[in-house]
């Protein structure tokens, strides 16, 4: 059944508001992406915004994922703590095809890393590093501590370096 009012519209009618069940929304988990802006044969480059914060990235160049001389694949994984007894308390990137233990670290020049991510909050003029890595390191794990989130690797549109 319809009803129409005609008149005033601070005269309608008032009925009982019905009382909503507040649901419960399952949190969803954040994404950052790491662009890679430059695969070069002594390294691999990219950026990461995590909130206002932006990092650099250094890895191994891509030797078709290769454990411990190459850069992953690109890709979106699943990132948990893990202790490591070289770099204590650190993220891990999981589930990546063919390899184990990658980690993000401190790293600034891509022999720092065996496979792993390396972090900084600057380039290092034209060279293939990465500076202020620890406490680019510190900073990072500072602003995603306690946080859910996975890693989604995509190279940059336009790169270079």
């Amino acid at each position: 059944m319809i009803e129409i009012f005609i008149g005033d519209k601070n005269e309608l009618p008032r009925y009982p508001q019905e009382e909503k069940e507040e649901k419960e929304t399952p949190t969803q988990m954040k994404t950052y992406e790491l662009e890679r802006f430059a695969y070069h044969p002594d390294g691999t480059m990219g950026s990461m915004l995590v909130g206002d914060q932006r990092f650099y990235s250094i890895e191994r160049p891509w030797l078709e994922n290769a454990p411990n001389v190459s850069c992953i694949p690109e890709g979106t994984y699943s990132v948990g703590w893990r202790e490591s007894p070289r770099f204590g308390e650190t993220w891990h990137i999981q589930d990546v095809p063919g390899r184990t233990h990658i980690l993000i670290h401190a790293a600034n020049f891509p022999h720092d890393v065996e496979g792993c991510i390396g972090l900084g909050t600057r380039t290092m003029d034209a060279k293939i590093a990465v500076g202020s890595s620890r406490r680019g390191v510190k900073l990072f794990e500072d602003l995603t501590r306690g946080a859910e989130w996975q890693l989604k690797i995509v190279s940059a549109k336009f790169a270079g370096l």
